[in-house]
């Protein structure tokens, strides 16, 4: 015999769908009878429930409460994209949101809801609307990390993760994750205590840094932001949100590639395409902020700008989705060694819970253990 839930309260099933981005008509055609569900007239089969619940990402058990709870509106937290750009994002994005707010709670649990390193970090720099050369300096100072640092590691790798434990040290977590749509190369979430970034691990490296510090931009200036490869839709934003994403694409790009440092490193050298590829390996960044930055400087010329630009919008299409490798190394490489280094000294400090320890780092109970074996062995050289 075949029991159906028909204690659920259909409500929930149209929050839940909503609130994961799907149309009516996007689930309708894979499960015929959903109209029925969401009305009233039928009810779902507990098999067939669990299958809803995990395709919204949402615990099963919330669909059995009496009335759907209350959560932070996503569409309002993000005030520097357009509606319909919004509306058009994929479900696999509006669940990372979700994800990010549960990193936020965790690190607060995790922390006893203190966050020394970042309350230091905007005490010392104060309210910012805007950024010059000297808070620049400012904030590289905070985060020291120098350019002989950034000038002696041609890795993109290895150089993303030296800002990702800078950007630790001054209590801002840096968390990965295929987002499987390139269109978007990561978001950030503002929060007093914990703000925290996501970056898109399936968009090249040098894209992947840019984001970092475009994202830094607008915690700093405390708000939720989303990057967005598609720049046509900074024009039909508010005045005041297209000036704030100018304002933290302008940071990114004088943060990384300071004019004053590029002057001196450019100075009596002919510009050539190549030394503009060597510039980009020197600065860790993409050959079209070297170049915007020499543009700027009336260095090279705008057709000889947008051949690069161009070049690079072409690579950047055509570079692939991330799939496949080692499960275990994907996921110390999304969490980030400092987030998952504090749980498992808390866990093995006995601090928390097995339990606890699983719910924070995201996996399966039975994976844990392997996937300490693996951060050992990426951090201390142990055994896998």
């Amino acid at each position: 015999m075949v029991v159906k839930c028909t204690s659920i309260n259909p409500e929930i099933l149209i929050w839940a769908r909503e609130s994961a981005g799907y149309t009516l008509e996007d689930i309708c055609a894979t499960i015929k009878k959903y109209n029925d569900w969401e009305n009233g007239t039928d009810f779902p089969t507990y098999a067939e429930l669990e299958k809803i619940a995990n395709k919204y990402k949402r615990p099963l058990a919330i669909f059995f409460f009496p009335e759907a709870p209350k959560e932070i509106s996503q569409k309002k937290s993000f005030r520097t994209i357009p509606e319909y750009e919004f509306d058009n994002l994929p479900p696999t994005i509006k669940f990372l949101f979700r994800k990010g707010l549960s990193m936020q709670e965790n690190l607060k649990e995790l922390n006893n809801n203190e966050n020394t390193e970042y309350t230091t970090f905007t005490k010392s720099l104060g309210d910012v609307s805007d950024f010059n050369s000297k808070n620049i300096e400012q904030i590289r100072n905070l985060l020291n990390v120098s350019f002989d640092v950034q000038f002696k590691i041609n890795n993109r790798d290895e150089m993303f993760e030296i800002w990702r434990n800078s950007f630790a040290d001054i209590g801002i977590y840096v968390f990965k994750e295929a987002f499987k749509d390139n269109n978007v190369g990561g978001f950030c979430l503002y929060d007093e205590m914990y703000p925290i970034i996501f970056i898109n691990n399936s968009t090249t490296k040098n894209r992947q840094i840019f984001t970092l510090f475009h994202e830094l931009a607008h915690l700093i200036l405390k708000g939720n932001h989303i990057d967005l490869s598609d720049r046509d839709y900074v024009d039909n934003l508010p005045n005041n949100a297209k000036k704030i994403e100018v304002i933290c694409n302008k940071f990114a790009g004088d943060f990384l590639v300071p004019n004053s440092v590029l002057t001196n490193v450019v100075k009596g050298t002919t510009i050539s395409e190549r030394y503009i590829e060597q510039l980009s390996d020197k600065f860790s960044v993409s050959q079209e902020v070297i170049a915007r930055k020499l543009l700027d400087k009336n260095l090279i010329t705008q057709v000889a700008y947008n051949n690069i630009a161009d070049h690079m919008k072409e690579i950047a299409t055509k570079h692939p989705l991330n799939r496949g490798g080692n499960y275990y190394y994907n996921q110390i490489a999304y969490l980030g060694k400092r987030y998952l280094g504090l749980i498992l000294d808390k866990y093995n400090a006995r601090m928390i819970t097995f339990d606890q320890a699983v719910q924070y780092v995201g996996i399966k109970a039975n994976k844990f253990y392997d996937l300490e074996n693996y951060y050992s062995k990426l951090v201390y050289g142990g055994a896998v």
